[in-house]
């Protein structure tokens, strides 16, 4: 039996920051659950962590909690059971139990859920819009992006599609991808994005219908939570010994 004060249990990005925030253990009984198109993650200054984007802030954080022994047991949980300890079975099916306080950063499962359809550009005349908006849930939100595809021009955006659905629409037909390339052409229509220009006949210019591929939808689901990403990422940050260990690394790093 392993001891330890408190363990913060969760499985998002706002869990393993609150855990890093105040220096607590944390066991994440999953891949962390998020998208990068998550307006929860839009203009923080993710540099204390040597990054720029949410995803490169989550895969150092979860390096340097995994190296400082904060993030107990990362990508090994295959189940995990709290009565009066936290009982942890690994992938390898080797039993692992703790006596500590269990912190459920992330509870219950929400009905709804975040839904984000990404499509692949094609076809179309260079644009510099970098986010639509509707006042529906679904496709509420475009947001473009630079293609990180090799083989595409430099100027190339892809794009998500994001909505917010119940189980029961991300089921229908009727809310399936070919019905978000439909609204999201309107939108961009609408916005004055244009596709390829076809041809110009007596001064006026003639354009190409804009074409793009669907790519994947990834559904994540909403869970009650301790708090919110942003909450927790403007809380006091408690300097226990893992974080003066990441600090000496990043100081070494910015000399060398």
């Amino acid at each position: 039996m392993i001891q330890h004060d408190k363990i913060i249990i969760g499985r998002t990005p706002s869990c393993l920051l609150f855990s890093w925030r105040t220096q607590t253990p944390c066991i994440l009984k999953s891949h962390l659950v998020y998208h990068p198109c998550d307006s929860q993650f839009e203009g923080l200054d993710f540099s204390e962590f040597n990054a720029k984007t949410i995803t490169e802030m989550v895969t150092n954080l979860s390096f340097i909690m995994t190296f400082t022994g904060l993030l107990l047991h990362p990508s090994n949980v295959q189940s995990l059971r709290i009565d009066d300890k936290i009982n942890l079975i690994t992938n390898n099916n080797r039993k692992i139990v703790y006596d500590a306080e269990p912190i459920q950063f992330d509870g219950k499962q929400d009905k709804l859920f975040d839904v984000y359809d990404e499509f692949y550009w094609r076809r179309g005349t260079a644009h510099k819009v970098h986010s639509l908006a509707s006042r529906e849930r679904f496709c509420r939100r475009i947001d473009f992006y630079s293609s990180n595809r090799r083989g595409v021009r430099p100027d190339t955006k892809d794009l998500t599609v994001v909505s917010i659905m119940d189980a029961e629409q991300l089921l229908s037909p009727d809310y399936g991808n070919g019905v978000v390339r439909i609204k999201a052409l309107r939108m961009m229509a609408k916005a004055g994005v244009k596709g390829q220009l076809g041809m110009i006949k007596n001064g006026k210019e003639y354009y190409k219908r804009i074409k793009m591929d669907f790519h994947k939808r990834e559904s994540i689901p909403r869970f009650k939570q301790m708090m919110g990403f942003e909450e927790a990422f403007q809380m006091e940050q408690q300097r226990e010994k893992p974080w003066k260990t990441f600090e000496k690394l990043r100081f070494k790093r910015r000399i060398s």
